[in-house]
């Protein structure tokens, strides 16, 4: 989609096929996206920082968004590349305290917003709602099992392949991610990101190219990363 504005029903299939919003009842998703706003950021744009007030979720519908967070007086880590499908927000919501991580858009991207607001307004509607949106907080602690997981590997190899496993979408085959970004988020370098690549590359699990990757083998790719 790029820079062009998506119609309406296009960003709107994109959430309903990815994602937490892709698990919940269709009446749910209705409610959801009839409240959003659909909002453009420019690459290198934040689309929220750590302690910036509460303010909803945000969906992504097209581009990539760098997820960062630290713990406090540190230095921002990166989490995982956030792609199309992905939605983030809900701690600032449950909790009415200030974000505790960054998401930047890494090239042109669109999302929906869900205002704080509205979310108030559904729940204040049907309490079991609530239970919605923690099922996306459990998403978010999986995310963070699988990243502590994963960096507590001796194998350079095996984290590598974790970090690619934790960014790619359920149902997606394709990963806009440089070397640098496997780095960071492996704990690793790029003078071993080039190797493990390869070794990928030559087992057909993986298809490595200028800052995309397409996964041939997810099954076998997880085998990889997780498998003793």
């Amino acid at each position: 989609m790029g820079t062009m504005r998506p119609t309406r029903r296009d960003a709107e299939a994109v959430l309903r096929r990815e994602g937490w919003l892709s698990l919940q009842p269709k009446p749910f998703q209705d409610d959801v996206l009839a409240r959003c706003r659909l909002l453009f950021f420019a690459a290198n744009e934040p689309i929220y920082r750590v302690g910036d007030p509460p303010g909803g979720l945000y969906g992504l519908v097209s581009g990539n968004a760098l997820v960062q967070s630290s713990p406090p007086y540190s230095s921002l880590q990166m989490i995982k590349v956030g792609t199309p499908g992905m939605w983030t927000g809900e701690g600032a919501f449950l909790t009415r305290q200030p974000r505790r991580i960054e998401l930047r858009a890494r090239e042109a991207t669109w999302v929906m917003h869900l205002p704080l607001e509205q979310m108030d307004r559904m729940v204040a509607a049907d309490p079991m709602v609530l239970r919605a949106f923690c099922l996306l907080l459990v998403g978010t602690l999986d995310v963070l099992l699988q990243m502590v997981s994963g960096l507590q590997m001796n194998d350079p190899f095996r984290r590598i392949a974790a970090a690619i496993d934790r960014s790619l979408p359920r149902s997606e085959t394709e990963l806009t991610v440089s070397q640098t970004d496997l780095a960071e988020m492996s704990r690793t370098t790029r003078k071993q990101v080039g190797p493990a690549l390869k070794l990928l590359a030559d087992a057909r699990i993986v298809d490595p190219s200028y800052r995309k990757l397409r996964i041939l083998d997810r099954e076998r790719l997880r085998r990889f990363a997780w498998d003793e």
